[in-house]
């Protein structure tokens, strides 16, 4: 730190991120390395033990091979729902323990659903199939 210059809290540190990444462009680039960019973050946090993924639901994710490496709950907060969710945001959160939010709902047991069932978020309802998630109906 620069002399005089109060240090940034990390708090401080995380929204100049934030900001920096939503001034840098709109993407538009497609699927994303959602589970590299959450394995990076496991390996520089020791001790961690949940992550959080701020997520395009539109967006897919391009690298589902690592989800197997994920050892840690991921808690999705996905932003454009409004025409259903990504199902494999579902899975990542099913498949690690972890939940999915939305601007209208917070969904915190899917890891307890058993195969067959279903889980409704906002209008949509969505099976479990082996590990997988199919959209079945619109409410």
């Amino acid at each position: 730190t620069p002399k005089g210059e109060n240090p940034m809290t990390p708090e401080e540190k995380l929204l100049r991120a934030m900001l920096e990444t939503t001034q840098a462009g709109s993407g538009g680039d497609g699927p994303e390395n959602d589970l590299e960019a959450l394995l990076s973050g496991v390996t520089k946090l020791q001790g961690l033990d949940e992550l959080i993924l701020i997520a395009d639901n539109y967006s897919d994710v391009r690298d589902m091979e690592l989800l197997i490496s994920l050892k840690v709950p991921v808690h999705i907060v996905l932003c454009g729902t409004d025409r259903g969710v990504n199902e494999i945001y579902l899975e990542i959160a099913y498949k690690t323990g972890g939940s999915i939010h939305t601007i209208e709902q917070d969904i915190e047991d899917l890891a307890q659903l058993a195969d067959g069932a279903t889980v409704t978020i906002g209008r949509y309802q969505y099976r479990v199939s082996r590990g997988k998630f199919i959209l079945v109906s619109r409410i």
